[in-house]
């Protein structure tokens, strides 16, 4: 059975680290960002609230770093990760159940908070060890 990846901690020192290495103010990286004022990169970065996942990636495409260095991971080849078990293909009923799954799974990732990332990175990889099998 699955069991979640512990809490790691708040994506706010590791934000604040990255973005003055890379020689950017709140503000100047929430332009960069477009939809982010200042006072949410601030609030970020002081743990009153934590970006979402979409935003949490393009913050790091910004930056110039992988997700996981805002996570506290050292990079994209270090951290640890964590596998749930392959469960069985259920077989689908038709084109439009199949349809409406991929619409629920799309909206629960859209929620996703940090800390599921690595559960995030393994489902990808999953379906695509899956897609290579043909």
């Amino acid at each position: 059975m699955y069991s979640p990846p512990p809490r790691r901690a708040p994506v706010g020192p590791a934000l604040a680290q990255l973005r003055q290495r890379a020689g950017l103010t709140q503000a100047e990286l929430a332009e960069r960002l477009g939809l982010l004022s200042p006072e949410t990169i601030s609030r970020y970065e002081r743990g009153e609230r934590e970006p979402r996942v979409s935003s949490l990636i393009r913050i790091a495409e910004v930056l110039g770093v992988a997700p996981e260095e805002l996570l506290g991971y050292p990079g994209s080849d270090g951290g640890e990760h964590y596998l749930m078990p392959e469960p069985p293909a259920p077989p689908y009923a038709s084109a439009e159940e199949l349809a409406r799954l991929k619409a629920q799974v799309l909206a629960e990732v859209d929620e996703m908070d940090l800390h599921e990332l690595p559960l995030l990175r393994t489902l990808a990889a999953g379906l695509q060890a899956r897609r290579a099998k043909g």
